[in-house]
């Protein structure tokens, strides 16, 4: 591992920011489910352990949702959380890629009413999301460092238990990819 891109001594801070694209996974076939583009930015904390690995966390403003296409009508939901990943991060080859893994706990900061088409025919009350203010999120993704202070990642993350909605909306998983950079104070 090069040591002059990681110092076991040393915690590293940083701040990240970057794109979601996200949805949800459900069972519910005759709806169509769509992606909605959000953004995503925090401060970040890389906790070297051992040679070749570190944890990493983080608190992040990462806003989700979806579209959805159903027999009323369409409509977007967009969901703002709070995402706090603890990870554990393994460096690979010369310590510029990184392979990245564990959970998130995602804490709900807001819900926007949802957004419906003119030809909308269902009744929007029962619409939109009902379910609780904390998600247990699993996270798999990559890291790779450009220079010692800034690297670009990619992750995956879903709910790893279903989201309690209304009524007339199934349960379901929210996913995302979220891609970005960060950038380390030291």
């Amino acid at each position: 591992m090069d040591t002059a891109h990681f110092s076991p001594y040393l915690l590293h801070l940083g701040l990240e920011a970057g794109l979601n694209i996200s949805n949800i996974i459900y069972s519910h076939s005759s709806y169509f489910k769509g992606t909605l583009t959000g953004l995503n930015a925090g401060i970040t904390i890389d906790i070297p352990v051992e040679f070749a690995f570190s944890f990493y966390a983080a608190v992040v403003y990462s806003q989700k949702g979806y579209n959805l296409a159903t027999t009323y009508g369409n409509y977007a939901q967009r969901l703002n959380f709070i995402d706090v990943p603890v990870l554990l991060k393994k460096a690979c080859g010369h310590g510029n890629f990184n392979f990245i893994i564990g959970p998130q706990l995602s804490f709900l900061a807001s819900s926007k009413k949802p957004v419906f088409d003119n030809e909308f025919k269902g009744n929007q009350g029962d619409y939109g999301y009902a379910g609780g203010s904390v998600i247990i999120v699993g996270v798999i993704g990559e890291s790779l460092n450009i220079t010692r202070f800034m690297d670009i990642h990619a992750r995956y993350t879903i709910d790893i238990g279903r989201t309690r909605t209304n009524t007339v909306i199934p349960a379901y998983h929210n996913q995302a990819i979220q891609v970005g950079f960060g950038f380390r104070f030291n």
